[in-house]
């Protein structure tokens, strides 16, 4: 692991399943992804598995990091956080929209329009 592991002020590594870590914030990517990122180039290394069986270990190691630092995104030390207000504030005004646009469609006239032959 050691020989993968990089240091903060060394480039990041240039494969496209690194830059899914990128949408992290950075102090649960470098706390969270990155070491668990090496981890698994080092073992896909040794092993010489398949690259899209690395890229699903990857996609699903992106998840897991959201799951596990994802409560702490939405809820710090005062309370729910102010990412966590806009998310919310936008949704209501998504449903809004939506529930809006639905109340309001007209359904016109139900035959279908058929051409007819003759003008």
């Amino acid at each position: 692991m050691a020989a993968f592991q990089r240091s903060h002020d060394a480039p990041a590594p240039r494969s496209p399943w690194f830059k899914l870590g990128r949408l992290l914030p950075a102090p649960l990517r470098q706390r969270v992804f990155e070491p668990a990122y090496f981890d698994l180039l080092a073992e896909h290394q040794r092993r010489g598995r398949s690259h899209k069986r690395f890229g699903l270990k990857v996609f699903v190691l992106a998840l897991d990091a959201y799951r596990v630092g994802g409560p702490s995104l939405l809820w710090d030390l005062r309370g729910v956080s102010r990412k966590a207000q806009v998310l919310v504030l936008l949704l209501v005004i998504v449903v809004a929209l939506t529930a809006f646009m639905m109340t309001n469609y007209s359904y016109g006239d139900a035959t279908p329009y058929i051409p007819s032959a003759t003008p």
